[in-house]
């Protein structure tokens, strides 16, 4: 169903509807403040539909009260299927507390202990002896991000064995020293994977079904580890292109990211499989403490352990580059759940969606996405355009990034590629503020003391101006 939302206000408000609600006490009242909700999520989510920046399915839950739940757009957008609360999703990074939920049943059967060498189970990779289990479950092993290595693409269309997986990571040098820093990585929970088949003497998708999924109650959830076979209702995936356009997207072989982005699931089911870790269905007490305990930065096992709007929260981002992107965040003292799974490759525009629900629920409004209604005026887009060199700590070091202008907008060369969307708002330079529709990062200009254009924010990163547009 493809739902369209006008609104001339700023802000979406619903403190009215939401506050001192009591379905038991007040059914008519509570009814009315789910409705009012459901109408604002509508009036939020609305923008980024009609943009073509969001299709999928939302889900607020505070307790066992499901608050919305609701699709949006297209399963596929190309024969127009319509989103449906019951569609499956790649939910990418969010695998990661799967495969951390079965490293510690295996702990707890004395299978295996979080200090022990990756040499016990895989003898033949390289400084196995120097990288433990923990150090694997939160990014410390220095393992380097294959998925960045120049033949990814390619090879990532081919079917992958846990073990085919393992040996290709093994031939990529390591980016850091064993227990350096934390450096995010998928390599991590790969290997991961394929030490639970040595443990445990099973597929790791058997394993995980068997030892993890069944346990917690799950009945739409599961290991894509053969493209060949399609789960049922398993929306597709589509990249974003130009202003307003999507395709669908190349096909991948999920085998390619067995353990770290190879799951499939609804947003019933993770919200279930939340519920699940916090009683004793998966795991033991001893076990959860140290999923969701803090161990080096924010970092738990397979989760992330931080603050939003200055409350704690746990979550996990995910976004799969070639057509799914998920937000799950649980505020802990609010009991409040709120998911976003997209079949969309935009990185990050489910994180936003998520902080915009959670904000109309926490504190009754939430400001709106809003683009410019004028196209971009051709000499500034020829002012902005140019190369931008990026620092130490970019996703690839010292990368460059290049914007052109393409007809009436700006738009990003190299990967990850995409239109640069106009916002309504002025940054600190003067010049409009923009979103890159596929990394959905926010990006800004700075100007030096002549006014010319000197540095582009892009995201949590800043690039230095390095030439203009030729």
């Amino acid at each position: 169903m493809r739902l369209s939302f006008t609104g001339s206000l700023a802000v979406v408000s619903l403190a009215a509807a939401i506050a001192g609600c009591d379905r038991a006490a007040n059914p008519t009242a509570g009814e009315a403040g789910t409705d009012r909700l459901a109408a604002a999520v509508r009036e939020l989510v609305g923008p980024y539909v009609e943009g073509r920046s969001f299709s999928g399915v939302v889900l607020v839950a505070r307790g066992d009260e499901l608050l919305v739940h609701e699709g949006f757009g297209q399963t596929d957008h190309v024969t127009g299927t319509p989103m449906t609360v019951g569609s499956k999703f790649q939910i990418a990074s969010l695998s990661k507390s799967f495969t951390a939920a079965a490293i510690l049943r295996l702990r707890e059967r004395n299978k295996l202990a979080l200090d022990d060498p990756l040499s016990r189970f895989l003898p033949e990779f390289p400084r196995g002896a120097d990288i433990t289990i923990h150090q694997l479950l939160v990014h410390t092993s220095g393992l380097a991000r294959y998925v960045f290595q120049p033949d990814y693409a390619e090879r990532s269309r081919r079917p992958h064995s846990a073990a085919d997986l393992v040996d290709w990571i093994a031939a990529v040098p390591l980016a850091l020293e064993p227990g350096e820093r934390s450096a995010y990585s998928n390599a991590n929970y790969a290997v991961l994977a394929r030490v639970i088949e040595v443990v445990s003497g099973q597929a790791f998708g058997e394993f995980l079904h068997d030892e993890v999924i069944a346990p917690a109650g799950l009945t739409d959830t599961g290991h894509r580890g053969d493209a060949s076979v399609a789960a049922p209702d398993l929306a597709i995936g589509h990249v974003p292109v130009g202003l307003r356009t999507v395709e669908r997207s190349s096909t991948v072989d999920y085998s390619a990211s067995t353990g770290a982005g190879s799951i499939y699931s609804t947003a019933g089911d993770l919200l279930q499989w939340h519920r699940a870790l916090a009683g004793d269905r998966v795991l033991t007490p001893a076990s959860r403490a140290l999923m969701f305990e803090r161990h080096v930065d924010d970092r738990g096992y397979g989760w992330i352990l931080d603050e939003r709007r200055g409350r704690s929260t746990v979550s996990m981002s995910g976004w799969d580059g070639v057509g799914f992107s998920t937000e799950f965040v649980h505020f802990e003292e609010e009991n409040l759940t709120v998911i976003v799974l997209c079949n969309l490759s935009i990185s990050t525009a489910p994180t936003e969606l998520a902080d915009g629900l959670a904000a109309l629920v926490l504190d009754g409004e939430a400001t709106p996405l809003s683009l410019a209604a004028a196209p971009l005026d051709a000499a500034l887009a020829r002012e902005l355009a140019g190369e931008y060199r990026f620092g130490a700590d970019f996703y690839v070091p010292n990368a460059s990034l290049v914007l052109s202008r393409a007809g009436n907008h700006l738009a990003v060369a190299g990967r990850p590629p995409g239109a640069l969307l106009q916002l309504a708002e002025v940054s600190a330079s003067g010049d409009p503020a923009f979103i890159h529709r596929q990394q959905w990062f926010r990006v800004t200009f700075d100007r030096d003391s002549a006014g010319r254009v000197s540095a582009m924010r892009y995201g949590p990163f800043e690039a230095t101006r390095v030439a203009a547009a030729p």
